[in-house]
């Protein structure tokens, strides 16, 4: 019997109504290349040569029976680009047979049995049916050609990768140097993010995340938030357990930045007492992830306070504006400072009326024996009784001390 001597073994010779077909099985699908019209099909074969293309009332080639893997498909099937259950992928045309255009064949199948396989796409079957179009199309230039076509990045993307990951890949591929210099970088880069944040990573682990930014295994993202992690365990990324166990070998000091905010928007909008209710350190974390969170965080403050016993207050009036008043008077009229928690102010607090601030505040002040307070009242009662001065005993009597 007859078999297909154009191609490597195993190509076959497919008919579709007058169009004939070379294809060949690489395992992951079928690859075809049309033949010109009216191709002498004993060039192809080796049939006897004095064979001449003759076809039966169905249009079937007669001496298809005598070639090996010759097959008739109708076109309604070959539209649907499937035979036998196997993918049909276009891999171009043969327009002529000449005796060095059998490598056409070999060398596509070569092409796609030798692509680098440390590649993570270089199995993926879009990036293969790709390669077959392109090379079909330009077999000298189609590894350039596909760096230039958005349908590889589609694909790439697709498995994870960004164009920065797949460039990276390249360069610690084929360049050692680069690789290193590219790897340097990175690592202080990395630092940079962590030294930001006021955390403190050794170097160990530094250098592998740089290590896997460079090799194009992880993403620039990926990087800085794995080196983030480590140094802030509330931020909201799942571990790389490579990573982590070269981390957890090392020297990690907590990142601290953005700590002193979270205490002044608790100090705006929060009494001292509700302080403690509050992590920091959490919270720190969150605003620095996203910037959006702040906003968040203060009318969580604000239901904080509202609903913790100060709802005779507006809930968007700042807690500073609150206090910052009462603790102004009351340094003005004692001559003493004092903060919050002093027992007076959170009963000031707690009336919440003006008219009879300054009045409780005389009285604690000159029960407390305030000097400033005792002065004040002294002259008080000096400018309302004349410049005579007035026995201690009745000046008390007077303003309701010692009864």
């Amino acid at each position: 019997m007859a078999e297909v001597t154009f191609g490597p073994k195993g190509t076959t010779l497919i008919q579709v109504g007058n169009t004939f077909y070379l294809a060949y099985d690489n395992g992951a699908s079928i690859l075809y290349w049309e033949l010109s019209k009216g191709v002498d099909l004993s060039t192809i074969t080796n049939i006897n040569p004095s064979f001449v293309n003759q076809f039966d009332s169905q249009g079937k080639l007669i001496a298809g029976k005598d070639i090996e893997g010759y097959m008739y498909i109708n076109q309604d099937d070959w539209d649907l680009q499937i035979v036998e259950g196997d993918r049909l992928v276009k891999a171009g045309n043969i327009l002529e047979i000449v005796d060095d255009s059998t490598n056409i064949i070999e060398a596509t199948v070569s092409t796609l049995a030798n692509l680098d396989e440390r590649l993570p796409w270089a199995n993926n079957q879009d990036f293969l049916d790709l390669v077959v179009e392109l090379r079909s199309e330009d077999s000298t230039n189609w590894k350039t050609n596909i760096e230039t076509d958005t349908r590889f990045y589609d694909i790439i993307n697709e498995l994870g990768y960004t164009k920065e990951m797949y460039d990276n890949k390249k360069i610690s591929l084929l360049d050692e140097l680069g690789f290193s210099k590219l790897k340097e970088e990175y690592a202080k880069q990395l630092k940079n993010s962590v030294t930001n944040i006021l955390g403190k990573l050794d170097d160990n682990s530094i250098n592998y995340a740089a290590s896997k930014w460079a090799l194009g295994e992880w993403s620039r993202t990926t990087a800085i938030e794995q080196v983030t992690k480590a140094v802030d365990n509330n931020f909201d990324v799942e571990w790389d357990m490579g990573f982590k166990a070269v981390v957890d070998g090392g020297t990690v000091t907590a990142a601290t930045g953005g700590q002193a905010n979270i205490q002044n928007l608790m100090d705006i909008w929060l009494p001292k007492a509700m302080h403690a209710n509050v992590d920091v350190l959490y919270e720190a974390s969150k605003v620095r992830q996203s910037s959006f969170y702040q906003n968040e965080l203060i009318e969580k403050f604000k239901d904080m306070r509202f609903q913790g016993g100060y709802s005779m207050y507006d809930r968007d009036f700042s807690w500073k504006n609150i206090v910052q008043p009462i603790l102004n008077k009351a340094e003005s009229i004692w001559g003493v400072v004092i903060d919050e928690t002093d027992d007076v102010v959170q009963d000031l607090i707690q009336i919440n009326d003006a008219s009879k601030v300054d009045a409780i505040l005389r009285e604690t002040g000159l029960q407390r024996g305030y000097q400033k307070t005792q002065n004040d009242a002294t002259m008080a009662m000096m400018q309302a009784f004349g410049q005579g001065i007035v026995p201690v005993q009745d000046y008390q009597t007077r303003i309701g001390v010692g009864k």
